[in-house]
């Protein structure tokens, strides 16, 4: 499912006008943690298009009560995360696919149209000491646009961000928050 999945969105991306900087980082991307802005639910399969392997994506539990997208969610490596609360079921789930050499893609936005700032990318970023790749992404939320012409679908991918300068912050709520919120900002540097 997977796979059917990453090749509607990559022959869809093909036709799409559309725009990626820093390809080879991307391309080069594995076992680290992907963060990008988050506009539209079409993010996690455009940015899973773009990439090679596998990579997984965390969901809110919610998007899971339904059997039916449970199971499909679930099959598209989409990890259910219950928000606003630890959730240890998550990070032992995330650890694993990163211990199996896969990425993660995170918003830290945590949804779409958010005005705050989440604090978990900070704290997958420091509990499971990976790196971070930031993405900014523009126009994903007019498919149509793209397709005809009138946008242009742009991904900027930028430097990776070392863990490494993190190493000397304890496992806090501030700090992970404060991890979060770094990333973020260079997310938005990539804007322009």
């Amino acid at each position: 499912m997977y796979e059917v999945v990453q090749f509607f969105f990559r022959i869809l991306m093909v036709i799409m006008r559309k725009e990626v900087i820093g390809r080879e980082r991307l391309d080069n991307s594995h076992n680290c943690l992907i963060c990008a802005n988050h506009i539209s639910a079409n993010d996690p399969p455009m940015i899973g298009s773009l990439i090679r392997g596998k990579i997984s994506y965390l969901g809110k539990s919610e998007l899971f009560k339904k059997k039916w997208l449970g199971d499909f969610l679930f099959r598209m490596h989409v990890i259910p995360v219950r928000r606003g609360r630890m959730d240890r079921k998550a990070l032992r789930l995330v650890n694993e696919r990163l211990e199996n050499g896969e990425s993660l893609m995170v918003f830290p936005e945590g949804t779409r149209k958010a005005t705050t700032i989440k604090p978990g990318v900070g704290k997958f970023a420091l509990e499971m000491q990976k790196n971070i790749l930031p993405v900014f992404i523009e126009n994903s939320d007019d498919i149509w646009g793209c397709l005809i012409g009138k946008k242009h679908l742009k991904f900027v991918v930028g430097q990776y961000i070392k863990i490494d300068q993190f190493k000397d912050l304890e496992h806090t709520k501030e700090h992970y928050q404060y991890v979060a919120d770094y990333v973020m900002e260079r997310i938005n540097e990539l804007k322009d």
